[in-house]
């Protein structure tokens, strides 16, 4: 018998959302890679993050309004994931990545990241769903700028913080691959809750 959670969602169906989100994304990613190549060459991670917070800041506000319509709201949390992924490559390849990889390349990787997120998804949070899905999704919201803002004030305090054990840690990776997560489960529920409804 398929697991069901007490809102009658299955691990399944959940999974299959997950693979279509991860699809829309790397086809954001694809549509705007000029614009996602500029954030390689001039963003710093301080500006990454900046700009992760902004949309998240401003998806909660639109939650506030109840815009479950719009497509500006579902891809904020897009454009969040998109920018977790260009913050995790720059973990991995420090310096100017379109200097580093072809084009082809980072695509590639920006995939295996997103599989990567989704392989954290099941083994970390899986146990977590139930409980995701009876918190407000503005509230959701909410745990992603605070994961953003523990990022936001690891770089900020650098000078205090030794980063270079954070890094042999995985703390930062797993702040970045935690917020892909919890945008990906306010995803989730956007599809959901637009199903429910129509």
């Amino acid at each position: 018998t398929m697991e069901k959670d007490e809102n009658g969602a299955s691990n399944e169906a959940t999974l299959q959302l997950i693979d279509e989100i991860n699809g829309s994304c790397i086809s954001l990613f694809q549509e705007k890679y000029g614009a996602y190549e500029q954030v390689f060459k001039n963003a710093d991670e301080m500006t990454i993050i900046r700009r992760m917070h902004q949309n998240l800041i401003e998806a909660k506000e639109l939650e506030k309004v109840h815009q479950t319509e719009s497509a500006t709201y579902a891809r904020k949390f897009r454009k969040s994931i998109n920018e977790c992924v260009i913050a995790l490559l720059q973990l991995e390849f420090p310096g100017d990545l379109s200097n580093i990889l072809t084009e082809e390349k980072i695509k590639k990787n920006h995939n295996l990241h997103l599989k990567e997120a989704k392989e954290r998804m099941v083994t970390k949070f899986q146990p977590r769903w139930r409980i995701w899905r009876l918190i407000p999704i503005g509230s959701m919201s909410g745990m992603g700028i605070s994961r953003v803002n523990t990022l936001w004030q690891a770089f900020r305090d650098k000078s205090y913080v030794d980063m270079d054990a954070m890094l042999k840690t995985d703390t930062l990776k797993n702040h970045y691959y935690d917020t892909i997560n919890f945008c990906t489960f306010m995803l989730v529920r956007l599809a959901e809750r637009k199903t429910i409804e129509a």
